[in-house]
């Protein structure tokens, strides 16, 4: 589970929206329909998902690279 904290009640419910989309089509068509600040505030939501799920895959795999540079120390 994604967990993005301080959000803004606005921000919340934008990102709420994002999350029910089925589609990237249908995540697009609702981005060219917003004004420029809301399609501001949703490109730094995606991003911030984006960041969340990189800072996951990383933790992943931290373990595993801190036991395999292990092996190599003198």
């Amino acid at each position: 589970m994604i967990r993005i904290e301080n959000l803004s009640a606005e921000q919340h419910q934008m990102l709420d929206l994002i999350w029910s989309f089925n589609s990237q089509e249908e995540y697009l068509d609702w981005y060219s329909e917003l004004d420029e600040p809301d399609r501001m505030q949703a490109l730094v939501l995606m991003r911030l998902m984006a960041y969340e799920v990189l800072e996951r895959r990383v933790g992943e795999f931290s373990d595993q690279a801190r036991e395999l540079l292990a092996q190599f120390r003198l």
